[in-house]
């Protein structure tokens, strides 16, 4: 049992640290771009990484509205479901960030400018399990 643990808490560090080294490496792109109306908030139902209809066409206006303004570059935050254990947890995140970006290609903004920023444990954010106000992906214009 304790290699299980170390096994999973090694797996969860390298996890956190590939994410951390992603985001370091073009953080400055994401930041101080003008979101019109603040940030874009996609929900989701705890444990899920799937969107509602209602979500899909939130992001297909998105999307249009970042092609007719020639937004450079769309950034992603994906929260994570803080009651799955840390690994999964930032493997749902991803997978809430993934999600958003193929839906945004969906509907036509290019996918190599949409960049994941970063994922996010809400236990190191908000010291707790998350609320429904956590279980989200941030979308942010970039530079």
């Amino acid at each position: 049992m304790p290699s299980s643990i170390a096994g999973r808490l090694a797996g969860a560090i390298l996890a956190a640290t590939c994410f951390t080294a992603v985001a370091h490496a073009q953080d400055d792109r994401c930041t101080g771009g003008q979101t019109p109306g603040g940030v874009i908030i996609v929900q989701f139902d705890r444990g899920q990484a799937w969107l509602t209809p209602r979500a899909q066409g939130d992001l297909a206006a998105v999307a249009r509205k970042a092609i007719a303004s020639k937004v450079n570059l769309l950034c992603l935050e994906g929260f994570a479901d803080a009651s799955l254990g840390q690994e999964r947890d930032l493997q749902l995140a991803l997978a809430r960030a993934d999600a958003v970006a193929s839906e945004l290609a969906a509907n036509g903004y290019p996918r190599d400018k949409i960049f994941v920023r970063k994922v996010t444990d809400p236990r190191r954010v908000f010291g707790q399990k998350e609320t429904r106000t956590e279980r989200k992906v941030e979308i942010r214009y970039g530079r």
